[in-house]
């Protein structure tokens, strides 16, 4: 669907028409490939039919009409699946599959189907503006088919029955002169400045936006943590939109937190009043509530069931959701506890409208999420700019989206679930089969061609089975039905020939399914875009991130925010008196707590930080400093917890703790911001490099024609230091702060991992003793 504001016309299908909803609806029913290939089959079967009882019917007939209504002109078009001639006119007949048991009453049938009533009498309506259909006679029919078996009821439809398409249009106009109107006082809105005042680099970052090649449709931003790169980017990106230079603005991260500050920061930019509308939106689990008017089922089901009915007696208008120009999470589940609805519900069917999105990556770039959004009404990723923050993540968070496991445990688990159920044997078969293929299934680094020959039969024939029968009539619970699912996924991942795979075993009864490589998917998404800015404090080595997202450099513009109070405010040395490889570690846990000590006494606030490449790592020094320095308050990070544990034990260890021993790369990614002005004191442990696995050895083979070296730097040392950058970039987040930072391993030196090293964290000491140490850290 695609609307011209302009010139107050809409393009769109008979099929986008008949679904197109303004309030509360489920989402569309999950249809997969499988599904939809035996609709066609049961297409084919009928028309052969038709055609031989009608040998002059006409087949899936284009049908284009542009209609004026109410000022507005649609241009709409579709295909009507059999044109049966007859003496004084046409019979269009439109063909639908259904998984319901038939013969029906044709009234539930009106109820259940309102879509498809609507898509057979708009060819009529259609036709009669056309002359090739000039004072003909049309009569329309609904032909549904019970995919299981194959059983047909036919639906004649009347004059009276046009109503269904009328009332559609009258939905669609409406829709559409409110975001006409509204685009128009976005047009004349005011926008404020996201800081009260603007540092010269935020200026220059902020004309540098505005003055980038429009020929050029993707951005590399680098900016610091601090800089005030997301207020300047929105600033711009809204200044877009009032414009007219983009239609909706996607913004994605992937944290929590990050959504949060991306909400303040649109608060401070689009003052009360003005008709830009944003939203937050997050999973089914965020949304989640329970209330004596309702209670969220985790799958969705039981939450979809009775929803527009329910959301009639609410009595509200999807409109009303942004009386204060926003719609967040938090105000999803405050109406739903109102008014008994599914938060989740209200703020996917809310989405179609807003100016503005902010979600996480999986939204756009994950097959089994990305639904939400391409299912929204006049979604247009052409029109759209996106924006991606943390983008170094990006290629991760998308081959982890495509990846997938499952175990033998889970899968007989799931098998007795079934045999407590009605369950059709051809499914029960299939099952068994899978569980018996994760039973057998021996540990590997990577499984053998025979054995994928064989999960492809197993994989096909689960696939096969869940889409024909597995429908509401059989009653399994929904977390069953959804594991049922991911495993008919399973052929998809198989097939998918856009990225290189690893099939393993990482023990026996496991079944791993990795994505090696994601660039092609990425490059897939970010060409649909319109106009895309993909920025972080750390895309450097700014090509080797380009070609990990699947691009070509001359496709991207690369900008580096200025930023010249970095300059001097990290004072780096490096310490040669240790290397912190994985066999030399425990010689030096020992020096690494003394040194731990010295810097905490040279600390004039807060607590001396040590970032570590792992737990184990970290936990190793933390009973060193017990036995050295036991009279310090040591605060190592919890290995698990959500973010507000997270966020509770970092505010504490900050006001409370000497030392603070942190994990290079964990989840506290989400709260390490706060480290900002508390810290002027810390050391990295070695470059953090990940440990070497059959995943990261699978994924250096695949660039064996680079190099070993180069492999390796690309898979191992790269990431590990984009961790150290991320980790000493929020030290200092303004230009009042300022910290010491040790590189505490003698690699750092080396070519390579210096190379690696931004330009502001390059040493100007070198620690070789004791001494060396406590001279730097002076007075």
């Amino acid at each position: 669907m695609q609307f011209f504001a302009a010139e107050r016309r809409i393009a769109l299908s008979v099929g986008e028409l008949a679904a197109f909803r303004t309030g509360l609806a489920a989402p569309p029913s999950r249809r997969s490939v499988g599904r939809a290939a035996l609709g066609q089959a049961w297409h084919n079967t009928l028309r052969t039919r038709t055609a031989a009882l009608y040998p002059e019917a006409q087949f899936e007939v284009v049908i284009k009409a542009s209609l004026p209504h109410r000022g507005w002109v649609i241009e709409i078009e579709g295909r009507i699946d059999q044109a049966i001639p007859e003496a004084d006119g046409w019979r269009f007949t439109e063909v639908k599959s259904i998984t319901l048991p038939l013969p029906m009453h044709p009234s539930f049938l009106l109820e259940r189907y309102p879509a498809y009533a609507c898509q057979a009498v708009a060819y009529a309506c259609m036709a009669r503006s056309l002359p090739a259909y000039a004072d003909k006679r049309i009569e329309t029919e609904l032909l549904f088919v019970e995919v299981q078996t194959g059983i047909t009821q036919a639906l004649p439809l009347g004059a009276a029955d046009e109503g269904f398409f009328y009332t559609q249009l009258e939905a669609l106009i409406a829709y559409a002169e409110d975001t006409y109107l509204r685009r128009e006082r976005i047009h004349a809105a005011d926008l404020s400045l996201p800081y009260p005042e603007l540092r010269p680099e935020q200026t220059a970052l902020l004309q540098t936006l505005k003055e980038a090649p429009e020929d050029v449709r993707i951005l590399a931003l680098e900016a610091p943590t601090g800089f005030g790169k997301t207020g300047i980017t929105l600033y711009w990106a809204l200044e877009a939109l009032k414009a007219g230079h983009c239609e909706r603005i996607i913004y994605l991260t992937g944290k929590t937190t990050g959504q949060w500050a991306v909400e303040r920061e649109l608060a401070r930019i689009i003052p009360p009043g003005t008709p830009i509308r944003s939203q937050a939106f997050r999973s089914r689990e965020d949304h989640s509530i329970r209330s004596p008017l309702h209670t969220c089922d985790p799958f969705g089901l039981l939450c979809n069931e009775g929803l527009e009915a329910r959301w009639q007696r609410a009595g509200i208008q999807l409109s009303d959701l942004f009386d204060s120009g926003s719609f967040s999470v938090e105000a999803a589940k405050k109406v739903g506890h109102e008014k008994g609805l599914c938060p989740y519900a209200l703020s996917r069917s809310a989405l179609a409208l807003a100016d503005v999105w902010v979600s996480d990556y999986n939204y756009v770039f994950s097959p089994a999420h990305s639904g939400v959004f391409e299912n929204q009404i006049a979604y247009e990723p052409g029109r759209t700019l996106l924006i991606v923050d943390e983008a170094h993540n990006l290629p991760t968070r998308v081959a982890d989206a495509l990846s997938g496991a499952h175990t033998f445990a889970e899968a007989a688990h799931i098998l007795e679930e079934l045999r407590l159920g009605d369950i059709p044997a051809p499914l029960m078969a299939a099952w068994e089969n899978w569980v018996h293929f994760l039973e057998q299934l021996p540990a590997s680094k990577c499984m053998e061609e025979s054995l994928v020959y064989t999960l492809l039969d197993v994989a096909e024939k689960v696939a096969e089975m869940v889409e024909k029968h597995l429908v509401y009539p059989v009653e399994v619970p929904s977390e069953t039905r959804l594991k049922l699912w991911q495993a008919a996924e399973v052929r998809g991942f198989l097939a998918d020939a856009r990225f290189e795979k690893l099939i393993h075993s990482p023990q026996a009864g496991t079944l791993t399914l990795t994505c090696l490589d994601a660039r092609r998917v990425i490059r897939a998404v970010l060409d649909r875009f319109g106009k895309s800015v993909l920025m972080s404090a750390t895309l450097a080595p700014l090509p080797a991130f380009i070609e990990s997202c699947g691009l070509k450099a001359t496709a991207v513009h690369p900008i580096t925010a200025p930023c010249p109070w970095r300059d001097n405010a990290y004072n780096v040395a490096l310490d040669t008196r240790l290397d912190t490889r994985f066999r030399l570690r425990p010689q030096a846990y020992d020096l690494t707590a003394e040194t731990l000590a010295h810097l905490k006494a040279a600390s004039k606030k807060g607590p001396a930080v040590g970032f570590f490449p792992s737990y184990a790592y970290a936990e190793a020094v933390y009973h060193a400093l017990k036995n050295k320095a036991p009279t310090l308050n040591v605060a190592l990070q919890p290995p698990m917890g959500d973010l507000a544990s997270q966020t509770h034990f970092l505010k504490r260890a900050l006001e409370e703790a000497d030392i603070l021993l942190l994990v290079l790369g964990s989840r506290f990614s989400e709260s390490v911001d706060l480290l900002g002005g508390h810290i002027t004191h810390a050391l990295v442990a070695g470059p953090g490099l990940p440990a070497m696995s059959t995943v990261e050895e699978a994924a250096r083979d695949l660039l064996k024609d680079k190099g070993q070296k180069a492999a390796f730097r690309t898979i191992y040392q790269i990431p590990a230091m984009r961790k150290v950058h991320q980790a000493l970039g929020r030290l200092v987040r303004s230009p009042q702060q300022t910290a010491h930072v040790l590189l505490h391993c003698q690699r750092f030196g080396e070519h390579d991992y210096h190379n690696l090293l931004d330009p502001t964290y390059h040493p100007k000491a070198l620690i070789k003793t004791e001494a060396d140490l406590i001279k730097w850290l002076g007075p």
